[in-house]
Formats: C-alpha cells, structure tokens, sequence
C-alpha cells in the first residue's frame, strides 16, 4: 500500500513538472529562459494538413515535447499520423522506435529538424492502419538513416565482375 501511494507522489510530481513545463512553452520561454524557436509552417494551397511536429530540447536525449501547449490536438495529431491509431502508447513506441533508427549508434545526435522531416514523410504516406504506420517508419528510417553501405567485396582473384 505505501509503495502505490509512493509512485503516485511520484506520478504527481512528475505530472506537476511537465505541466509547468508545458506553460513556459506556452508563453515562449522554457526552464532556461530561452525564447523557444518556431520554425514557419508553409501554408497548404490543396487542402493538407500540416504535417505533426515535435520540440526536442536537447539533441541528447529522446525527450521529446508537444510544440504549443495544446496537447490534446499534438496527441490526435500524432494518432492519425500513425495510422489513425487509437493508441497513445502505439504513437510512443512508434516514434521510439524511429528515433532509434534515425541514430546510427546510441552516441550520436538526433536533431530536432531530422525528426520532424521524418514526421512529415510518415505523415504523407498516409498510413491507415497500425501496420501500415510500422511500415512507413521503416521505409522512412531507411531514407534518411544516417548508415553507410558496406563496401562491395574484391571480386575473386583479382578480377573485375561485370
């Protein structure tokens, strides 16, 4: 029984956090005080949505935060990006699994502006369906993954193949 009670103070502190978090965003300041940076969103002349994006405080770490403080309208957003899933926790395991995918070894950096082209590109594939959502991310992760192919192997003999 304590231990619930634990984690729910925990839950709560963490909840408190992010929500105060989410306010500076909001006023366009975060917990350093730095103006968060918008990058424009062209408007759409054929009736598309804008793609969903995300903000990604440090280049370090997978953390990544709703762009405005309308969080709701972010979540539905990143639902129908990903196949119009009725699962927050499928978009979260989705969106791990490209982040992933996009550094080639965990010491490397994952920007803000890759993540987000790769957002839009799973975006205009248009998945509908979970499954369809997993095969957009890998053809995506693919494109823009930052892995050098292997080098052809000597032909045998010293000769060349044609």
């Amino acid at each position: 029984m304590r231990d619930d009670a634990e984690k729910r103070g925990q839950l709560i502190r963490h909840l408190e956090d992010a929500l105060a978090l989410a306010d500076e965003i909001e006023d366009g300041q975060t917990a350093d005080k730095a103006p968060v940076p918008q990058a424009p969103v062209a408007a759409s002349t054929d009736g598309r949505k804008a793609p969903p994006r995300v903000r990604k405080p440090s280049p370090h770490n997978d953390q990544c935060l709703a762009p405005t403080g309308d969080l709701e309208s972010h979540r539905a957003r990143l639902r129908e990006a990903f196949g119009n899933t009725l699962s927050d926790q499928f978009v979260e395991v989705l969106l791990g699994k490209l982040m992933e995918a996009l550094r080639p070894n965990p010491f490397d950096n994952l920007q803000e502006p890759t993540l987000n082209a790769a957002l839009a590109l799973i975006d205009s594939i248009q998945p509908r369906s979970e499954m369809e959502a997993l095969i957009a991310v890998q053809i995506v992760a693919t494109g823009l993954s930052g892995r050098a192919l292997p080098a052809p192997k000597p032909a045998p003999h010293g000769r060349e193949l044609h």
